[in-house]
């Protein structure tokens, strides 16, 4: 879907939702554009973001879905990695042979499209809908919040970049690289989700590329 940010334009614009020279100056003085421009828009209370994106799906010839009354199944998140989902911010929605359907509060370009289908090996169908719901349709079935893993795994990153400079200090130099609020707030996060599923035991597995974590429920 190339020219969304065009099109998202032309439907603030065209359709009266934000006086042109107002929007103008709005690009002009903060560069916003796409997903961004959206929720600029969206947070100072100038649109409604749910008729944008009502337009924005007739545009486009998607579907529109306020997804948080859609009944999900749990397996889909097994298969599909937070990770990824976080980092192209979508929820999925439906496995149907080789095909994934995801929801997104922002069109997705072709290059983001073709990254989800090579990483995930499904070919992609788009839903639009609202950011709330994606957040909290993620949160309820992954358990962290989008900008959590985000944080995470960008602070995980910068760890192991201040580690290999100082690979030949003492170990408790490294140990306290460890102690930032990135980690505090993951752990901070796996004990509040076990916690909230009733968890006995949490289990931490490291291994070389990744960790797994194991609640003990009801003895399970």
């Amino acid at each position: 879907m190339p020219g969304t940010d065009t099109i998202l334009y032309s439907i603030l614009t065209e359709e009266k939702f934000v006086n042109k020279k107002l929007l103008d100056d709005i690009i002009a003085k903060e560069g916003l554009s796409g997903s961004y421009l959206l929720s600029a828009l969206t947070d100072r209370g100038m649109v409604s973001e749910t008729e944008v994106l009502k337009s924005f799906a007739k545009k486009l010839k998607l579907p529109y879905k306020l997804i948080k009354k859609e009944k999900l199944e749990p397996s889909l998140f097994k298969k599909i990695p937070v990770k990824i989902a976080s980092h192209y911010q979508f929820v999925p929605l439906e496995i149907s042979d080789r095909n994934l359907t995801i929801a997104v509060c922002y069109p997705p370009d072709i290059k983001t499209q073709d990254a989800i289908r090579l990483q995930l090996g499904y070919d992609i169908s788009v839903v639009l809908t609202n950011k709330s719901d994606i957040l909290q349709v993620f949160k309820e079935n992954y358990g962290l919040a989008a900008n959590t893993v985000d944080k995470i795994s960008a602070g995980a990153e910068k760890m192991q970049s201040d580690i290999s400079l100082f690979e030949d200090e003492e170990l408790q130099d490294i140990e306290k690289m460890s102690e930032s609020a990135t980690v505090e707030k993951l752990v901070n996060e796996i004990i509040f989700d076990a916690y909230k599923n009733r968890a006995t035991d949490i289990h931490i597995e490291p291994y070389r590329d990744h960790v797994r974590f194991r609640y003990r429920i009801d003895g399970i």
